[in-house]
């Protein structure tokens, strides 16, 4: 049997109920959608504490350089500011000169960052933010939930700090990927223009936005995750650390993965533990990173043991 660590979805599956519920909103399959999902983003307002014009609802997952693109054309550069190793962190003064020295508009942010997992301190990073009212931040949440760490949202700062966006995608929390909906909550005026320039007709479907409240209502499910991706974030680090402390570089992780670095290593470790049936992310799939990088997910048990033994034969490494 194969083993999928290429995909960050919880492995708990979606919350108990979820089948139940959309039995209980089948009705609704055969009616067109609320286009302008005025009742779903009052539900969220009022969940997420803020105000109703601060809600948008997204069918997909941002993807930061084609949304990049299509808003600013191949013409406009792209700034990229480079986390260095070994740990990957931000370099909030480096940060801090890149914006107030290249013209930048857009600065994208994410909290757990993807695919190194390293977070964001949030006085420095508000701190910035506060001083650069002319670029727009967007800051993706979508892996803070997957930690027991005090990394807090930066939702409740939207209404002091208006150039602010923080966008989740539910796909991976919650296991659900096939509904295609995430949210994103900034201030009014940035959310209208979103909706006028952006938003497709009937562009989410009536199952995604009953099913958004439903979801963010299920706390329990959230701390459940919370506390076994902790476990077993846990197991496999040190795990991975103890059999192949000279062999693999393990990058500190609070999210639904982990970044290994494989040391003296000429071949492709993505491309070998596939053929073992165990499905990774190659570094070279990120920028700036190589073959000698792979991010693997968090599983259960038996599935990180599968790893660890494909570590094992690949880097002939024995107990």
């Amino acid at each position: 049997m194969s083993s999928d660590f290429s995909n960050n979805l919880n492995f708990l599956g979606p919350p108990e109920g979820f089948a139940k519920f959309c039995l209980e909103v089948q009705a609704s399959f055969s009616t067109y959608p609320d286009d302008k999902h005025h009742s779903t983003r009052t539900v969220l307002a009022n969940l997420l504490k803020v105000a109703k014009s601060s809600i948008a609802i997204e069918p997909c997952f941002w993807e930061y350089e084609y949304f990049y693109r299509r808003t600013h054309g191949d013409a406009q550069p792209l700034f990229r500011l480079t986390l260095l190793e070994p740990d990957f962190k931000l370099d909030y003064n480096e940060l801090e000169r890149s914006l107030s020295s290249t013209g930048v508009d857009l600065c994208y942010l994410a909290n757990p960052n993807n695919p190194t997992a390293t977070e964001l301190d949030n006085p420095k990073i508000l701190e910035i933010i506060c001083k650069h009212p002319d670029v727009l931040f967007i800051v993706d949440e979508t892996y803070i939930n997957f930690s027991q760490s005090d990394l807090k949202s930066l939702v409740p700062y939207i209404t002091t700090a208006t150039n602010i966006c923080v966008v989740s995608s539910l796909s991976k929390i919650y296991s659900l990927p096939g509904l295609r909906i995430g949210i994103a909550v900034s201030n009014s005026e940035l959310i209208s223009t979103m909706y006028e320039r952006y938003l497709l007709p009937y562009g989410v479907s009536p199952i995604s936005l009953s099913a958004i409240p439903w979801l963010l209502k299920q706390t329990d499910y959230i701390g459940r995750t919370q506390e076994m991706y902790t476990q077993r974030r846990d197991y496999m680090t040190k795990k991975i650390g103890k059999l192949f402390s000279h062999n693999i570089q393990i990058v500190e992780s609070s999210s639904a993965f982990v970044l290994l670095k494989i040391n003296s290593f000429s071949k492709n470790m993505a491309k070998e533990l596939n053929k073992m049936g165990l499905t990774v992310r190659s570094g070279s799939e990120f920028p700036k990173l190589g073959n000698n990088w792979i991010r693997v997910s968090i599983k259960d048990y038996e599935h990180i043991d599968k790893l660890v033994d494909g570590l094992k034969n690949v880097l002939s490494v024995r107990n």
